[in-house]
């Protein structure tokens, strides 16, 4: 697929009426139905299913995806704001300004090779999502 073909495909995925929008909206819509009032997280207080939605989200909308922009999360406010509440926890905080400053990102972390640590994370966002839909 060319470039310019498969940039409009994930713009229409990510509008109204396409796959992402759906899916996005699933997850906001349990958001809305089990959040308590005034709480961004899922369960009154920061839980892995908090986590994993600002991972699985990050990742989407984090530019890895040309096409695919923080602009596809602006109809979804639930999940915007675990994001920004996930962000502001102290050690999240410090590690994103720590990484912002730096040329590269590091490719290991405590030892470990970063790219397994990502897949090992989208494959637990990945399952906690399946795990959300299939009750």
């Amino acid at each position: 697929m060319e470039l310019g073909d498969k940039l409009l495909a994930r713009r229409q995925a990510c509008a109204e009426g396409g796959s992402i929008f759906a899916a996005t909206a699933k997850v906001e819509a349990h958001y809305d139905r089990h959040t308590p009032a005034g709480s961004p997280n899922l369960t009154g207080a920061l839980s892995m299913a908090d986590i994993a939605v600002f991972c699985y989200f990050g990742h989407a909308v984090s530019g890895f995806f040309d096409g695919v922009g923080p602009e596809c999360l602006k109809a979804f406010p639930r999940i915007r704001a675990v994001r920004k509440a996930v962000v502001e926890l102290p050690a999240v905080r410090q590690y994103y300004e720590a990484e912002a400053g730096k040329e590269h990102m590091e490719l290991s972390m405590g030892g470990l090779d970063v790219r397994d640590m990502y897949q090992a994370i989208i494959n637990t966002a990945r399952a906690g999502l399946r795990a959300l839909f299939l009750k």
